[in-house]
């Protein structure tokens, strides 16, 4: 019944570059690892072994330094995927903008997940899953809403956003 051969996932031989940032996209790179693919985690401090980091080859670059750029650069090229943690226009401001990254590797997908979009009035504010619940209304007078539903609306997103990268790929 069970079996030494490797398992064959369905994202095997995918190649992902995850940027540091708060929980949506370490999760969305964990997913992506459970599903077999090659997940390369960006740190900027020493590497704390995580429920996130799962399945991840992590390493430690400083995005702020040319050699970190550099290295960045170097990994994005030869990648499938890049998650993008960022709001609008930092990923530009760091050199790696994805207009220039996508002329050098066409088959890129880039995944950027900002909290309220690339475009709009609230794009370039920090957006989470308690943020969204607030604007929603959905917190207003509910004491009895489950207090982990509202974690749902960011795993909502995350699944999304695993979904575009499928088929994008």
């Amino acid at each position: 019944m069970c079996s030494s051969a490797k398992q064959i996932r369905p994202l095997n031989g995918i190649k992902v570059i995850e940027l540091e940032g708060y929980v949506p996209v370490p999760h969305c790179g964990l997913i992506l690892s459970d599903f077999g693919a090659k997940v390369t985690g960006e740190k900027t401090l020493p590497i704390d072994e995580h429920c996130l980091t799962r399945g991840k080859e992590l390493i430690l670059l400083n995005l702020k330094t040319e050699d970190g750029l550099k290295k960045a650069r170097e990994m994005i090229l030869c990648s499938d995927v890049l998650l993008d943690p960022f709001r609008p226009g930092v990923l530009e401001k760091l050199g790696l903008d994805p207009v220039k990254l996508l002329k050098d590797n066409k088959k890129l997908v880039v995944a950027r997940l900002s909290g309220y979009g690339q475009t709009g009035d609230l794009s370039r504010t920090a957006g989470h899953d308690l943020n969204f619940a607030s604007m929603s209304g959905i917190r207003t007078g509910n004491e009895f809403l489950p207090k982990d539903f509202l974690n749902a609306i960011e795993t909502k997103k995350n699944i999304n956003v695993i979904y575009e990268n499928l088929f994008a790929i």
